[in-house]
């Protein structure tokens, strides 16, 4: 069956969430969020389907991210004024929110999650709304992109933990990004301890030019 053939069959939308990678930081430093590895395609047509940062309307899906300390087992939501439970009911998390949140950033350093040095993870939990409307998006699956119209089906994790597992089988999603970390802030030397090297430089200078006068 060819999606060509999409008015005589019943097509669904799933989603797939990405984190996307960290590289190690410095504390004091924003997190670059990006979620444009996150997916929106045709149930059974895995090829056929596009970014969620190109998609023509957001408005019925929501995007938040999480990070763990991988060093204290730390948890908390990084948008959405979620709190720090992973287990909370991820149905009730509102929508309309991945326009704002598939890319931003997040700080480091004091009053942040973020606020030491150690290991860390960030993860994307995405969800189209549990209303299973239709809506068309333009897709593609490499070649020319088409619109396309497709229903929310009635699949969705009710946690966090079953969002992971089921990442682009269900109608939400999430995954968590690579583990990263964050190194203490480098040390800038005070002016008083510059002024105990000069010494030592004047040394080492006078040492240089009486080696060039002897080898000359």
């Amino acid at each position: 069956m060819m999606l060509s053939s999409a008015a005589k069959a019943t097509f669904y939308w799933d989603v797939s969430a990405d984190a996307g990678s960290f590289a190690p930081i410095v504390l004091g430093e924003d997190i670059a969020l990006d979620g444009c590895g996150s997916r929106l395609f045709v149930v059974g047509y895995t090829p056929y389907g596009t970014s969620m940062c190109d998609m023509m309307n957001l408005s019925l899906f929501g995007a938040n991210w999480f990070a763990k300390n991988e060093d204290t087992n730390a948890f908390s939501w990084l948008t959405g004024n979620l709190g720090t439970d992973p287990n909370i009911d991820v149905l009730n998390i509102p929508v309309n929110t991945a326009a704002a949140n598939l890319q931003t950033t997040v700080s480091t350093g004091a009053g942040s999650f973020f606020s030491s040095p150690g290991t860390y993870s960030i993860g994307l939990y995405v969800a189209g709304t549990t209303n299973h409307v239709s809506f068309t998006e333009i897709i593609s699956n490499g070649g020319t992109p088409f619109h396309f119209n497709a229903s929310l089906g009635p699949d969705y994790a009710t946690t966090l933990t079953e969002a992971i597992s089921q990442n682009g089988n269900l109608n939400n999603a999430a995954a968590w990004g690579s583990s990263f970390t964050i190194s203490g802030p480098v040390a800038v030397p005070e002016p008083s301890q510059l002024l105990l090297l000069v010494p030592g430089l004047i040394w080492v200078a006078r040492r240089q030019r009486q080696k060039a006068r002897i080898s000359a």
